[in-house]
């Protein structure tokens, strides 16, 4: 025949209780504002970073040239003096 455990080891050995730790609480609300604060600041900064670049890359495509609207003697003067 086997062993059997004693009684006392048995009963140490009860199954564990399910669900949260005894003492642990809910978190309190205030964490979720301080996120939504963070994002809505953060959304901002990127909004103003987006329109400087908009901005940028309109002055910039002010001065470009295309190759179709430049005429002939335009170019030979750009061959020539390195100006448009």
């Amino acid at each position: 025949m086997g062993v059997t455990k004693k009684a006392t080891t048995v009963a140490k050995m009860a199954t564990k209780k399910r669900g949260r730790p005894v003492g642990s609480k809910n978190k309190p609300k205030t964490e979720d504002r301080d996120l939504v604060d963070k994002l809505q600041e953060a959304l901002a900064i990127e909004m103003r970073t987006n329109q400087a670049m908009q901005k940028l890359f309109d002055e910039m495509k002010s001065k470009v040239t295309l190759d179709k609207d430049v005429s002939l003697w335009t170019r030979f003067k750009f061959l020539v003096t390195g100006r448009l």
